[in-house]
């Protein structure tokens, strides 16, 4: 036996009313009985080791060799990064690379 169900569809910030006919499923429901997952709140496992600290994230993770990446932006809309600037992230003690805009003008446009 088929349905027709009323719902509301959103394209591009735009909602509208659709109406679908909806064909009866084979599929049994929902079986009758007490609820032992569904409707009960779920224990969060992990909560108590938040709240101690305890817990493990993944900037908390350190590997050997690892490096870690710094973004240097400008302020000002349109600005260019001086080559002064660039040369010293080079040549500074504590960075092993410096990416600027021409140094990936190989890169395609993603």
């Amino acid at each position: 036996m088929a349905r027709l169900i009323r719902t509301e569809k959103e394209v591009e910030g735009r909602f509208e009313e659709v109406w679908l006919v909806v064909e009866e499923d084979a599929l049994e429901q929902w079986p009758a009985g007490p609820r032992e997952i569904v409707g009960r709140p779920a224990q969060r496992v992990t909560g108590p080791m938040r709240a101690r600290g305890e817990a493990r994230y993944t900037s908390d993770l350190r590997l050997p060799g690892m490096l870690h990446a710094a973004v240097l932006r400008c302020p000002h809309a349109r600005a260019r990064v001086r080559l002064e600037l660039i040369r010293k992230c080079s040549h500074g003690l504590a960075g092993r690379a410096c990416l600027s805009d021409a140094s990936l003008a190989y890169a395609r446009p993603m």
